[in-house]
């Protein structure tokens, strides 16, 4: 199909092929300026929001290449976790010493969850003020909760601290509903 007023089709398919097998061709544009310089012509002001658009010279050359940066307002908001509080550390192995290697094929065996469990639950119980749990998706989320709930990781968890979500998310503990990528624990 047809993408934006002179965008080129996004993807074309052919048939044929070993013994009428379907083959497909698909067309992705790595250069999004075509697409936001339709967006651009024929909209009176166009908003980005998100949290990581840093350089922001580089995003707007990238996107919008003969716009003038004089058209362009910004706005940055600081982080909101105080620099104090943030430390980061990257972690290769468990309490137990099993590899925290989390690659799609691997995350989801229970020797790997349960690695992921105690390891949280240790720092949970070493860090003074809480920890912040990312995970790549709110499927992957709720595989983590639901394995860890069935081996007490969950409890303990909760034991140690008030799992939390953000504010206006549903409760993981208490919703079968989609949870956010990030929960808190306080």
């Amino acid at each position: 199909g047809a993408g934006p007023k002179g965008a080129a089709a996004p993807c074309a398919a052919a048939t044929g092929g070993p013994k009428g097998a379907a083959s497909h061709l698909r067309f992705v544009c790595l250069n999004p300026a075509p697409i936001f310089a339709d967006v651009l012509e024929e909209a009176h002001a166009l908003l980005l929001v998100g949290g990581t658009m840093k350089p922001v010279d580089f995003l707007l050359a990238q996107l919008f290449p003969r716009l003038p940066r004089a058209a362009v307002t910004t706005f940055s908001c600081d982080h909101v976790v105080p620099r104090e509080n943030v430390l980061a550390y990257a972690v290769a192995a468990g309490p137990r010493g099993l590899e925290l290697k989390l690659t799609h094929k691997r995350r989801s065996q229970p020797q790997v969850l349960d690695e992921l469990g105690r390891t949280v639950l240790a720092v949970a119980k070493a860090a003074p003020g809480g920890v912040v749990v990312f995970l790549p998706s709110f499927a992957f989320e709720e595989e983590v909760a639901r394995r860890w709930r069935v081996t007490g990781v969950w409890s303990q968890l909760q034991a140690v601290l008030a799992a939390k979500a953000p504010a206006g998310a549903p409760s993981l503990a208490a919703s079968k509903a989609p949870a956010p990528k990030a929960r808190v624990f306080r």
